[in-house]
């Protein structure tokens, strides 16, 4: 029997790809096996609140399961655990000073509010928890200098990284200092949604400061034009988070790309750059190089844990030492529904909804779904022939964007009849080289090509 918290499971993710299918449901089920009293890690070992998972897992999680209830006690824990002087730690509730003191765990008490406002619509939290979310801020803004975090603050780092054989090892003052420039971000927006103009424009200023000092510190110190060694999360965090100028960010993504395809589409992260890693790709259009990732089955790989018979997620890539039931490297998850079921929210709680599938060429079927806070929002498609079948699920009082490929005829009806605007939901409808069509709720069957 399998106990855990009473969170609904309205993640859906099935194709004709089996491997990817294996993949998905030891990933849920890892996941599923933390949700206890606290967001927990290892069960046979310590079965700590260790905050990076909520903070790093958080939309791979809430695609799987709702979550609404479960983070209000993960943040209650967080500020019930803070020190006077703002320091949240990284275990909440707090057990134990060992890998105390970084952003990537402690900042979860700033980031659950603000994705649960983003994704819940769920204001509450920013609202409680303002005064002592800042005072986190400045005890982090304390632990600067020059805008850079303090290497010495935390050994954690890409918690897991060495297990991808990266080397050299990513500094923690790296990772850090790139958490604590989306933390100053995240607060400047907060402040902002609830009128604390001063304070927005406080945290805003320091967001810059550190821009600056990280682009300064860790642009060329190894190799001019590249962050850091030019590995895979030297790369992607940078572009991810924003502190990468514009100017860069092709050529950066490119050489990632490139990165990717010389360590033979092998991850090469730990848990705090994955993320960033497989987001990053995707935003760039690099989806063919993370599906090929997706598809390896040597160490370090998804499939290698697959191969080797695992039913949960382990904590280090090459398996067999320390905990052989985690989730914090699942963030598979979060690409597999947002592009390759290309179900997306806006950041207003969910009213606003994009589906755009990225549909590989040997994929001929797929069935993805998730609940957000209006409901159920689903994507399934199949292949025959040169035509596909599309069923689209959208919640009520929300509207959505669906974008469909096309074939070279351009031909798409909805429900066996022409597509057009004011029947059956239909918005507008703009047709190049995909359909883009915008719709209210209901339930949409499209066929692309001729059957």
């Amino acid at each position: 029997m399998r106990i855990r918290s009473d969170v609904d499971n309205g993640g859906v993710f099935v194709t004709s790809n089996q491997l990817l299918n294996d993949i998905h449901v030891i990933c849920r089920d890892a996941i599923a096996s933390q949700l206890y009293n606290s967001l927990t890690d290892c069960p046979h070992r310590e079965k700590l609140g260790w905050l990076e998972v909520a903070n790093e897992m958080f939309n791979s999680i809430v695609y799987n399961f709702d979550m609404r209830n479960f983070f209000r006690k993960v943040v209650l824990d967080c500020f019930d655990s803070q020190y006077p002087d703002g320091h949240v730690p990284s275990t909440a509730p707090h057990y134990m000073s060992v890998y105390d003191n970084d952003p990537n765990w402690g900042g979860t008490a700033i980031l659950l509010p603000y994705g649960c406002w983003k994704v819940y619509g769920d204001k509450s939290l920013i609202r409680e928890y303002y005064p002592q979310m800042k005072l986190l801020a400045d005890y982090y803004t304390r632990q600067t200098e020059d805008g850079i975090m303090r290497n010495d603050l935390s050994a954690l780092s890409d918690w897991g990284q060495e297990s991808a054989g990266v080397f050299p090892l990513v500094r923690p003052d790296f990772t850090m200092t790139i958490t604590y420039y989306n933390l100053m971000r995240v607060m400047a927006e907060v402040a902002a949604e609830l009128g604390n103009e001063a304070d927005a424009t406080g945290f805003a200023d320091r967001a810059a400061f550190t821009k600056d000092a990280f682009n300064k510190r860790f642009m060329a110190n190894v190799t001019p034009g590249v962050y850091g060694n030019g590995q895979q999360s030297e790369l992607a965090m940078p572009l991810y988070y924003g502190l990468a100028e514009e100017k860069d960010e092709m050529r950066l993504a490119e050489l990632l790309a490139e990165r990717v395809r010389q360590d033979g589409y092998k991850i090469k992260t730990g848990e705090i750059a994955l993320k960033p890693l497989f987001m990053t790709l995707a935003r760039f259009g690099y989806n063919d190089i993370i599906y090929a990732m997706a598809n390896q089955t040597d160490c370090p790989s998804y499939g290698f844990w697959v191969k080797e018979g695992y039913t949960t997620t382990p904590e280090y890539w090459d398996v067999g030492r320390f905990s052989q039931n985690h989730c914090m490297m699942d963030h598979i998850e979060e690409w597999f529904f947002s592009v390759l079921g290309g179900i997306k929210t806006a950041d207003d709680g969910g009213k606003h909804i994009r589906v755009a599938p990225w549909m590989p060429a040997d994929m001929t079927s797929l069935t993805a779904a998730t609940v957000t806070s209006y409901g159920k929002v689903g994507l399934s498609y199949d292949r025959h022939g040169d035509a596909v079948d599309y069923t689209v699920e959208i919640p009520a009082n929300t509207v959505a964007t669906i974008e469909l490929p096309l074939t070279d005829d351009k031909r798409i009806v909805e429900s066996g009849k022409k597509i057009r605007a004011g029947r059956r939901g239909v918005e507008s409808v703009t047709i190049g080289e995909s359909a883009v069509i915008m719709v209210g709720s209901g339930t949409y069957r499209f066929t692309v090509g001729k059957p």
